[in-house]
């Protein structure tokens, strides 16, 4: 959030463009790997329960 917010004030540089592009790739890998990793979580929880 810190990133986001820096990033917006100095976009009005010109420099800010540069740290968003960074935190929109961060927020894309994000969404594509938390659908992964909820997945994983609800199987070794299915395993776990099962017995």
């Amino acid at each position: 959030m810190l990133l986001t917010i820096s990033g917006a004030a100095l976009s009005v540089v010109g420099v800010g463009f540069i740290i968003l592009t960074f935190v929109g790739i961060w927020a894309l890998v994000y969404a594509l790997l938390i659908p992964g990793w909820i997945s994983n979580y609800n199987t070794l929880l299915v395993h776990q329960l099962a017995g």
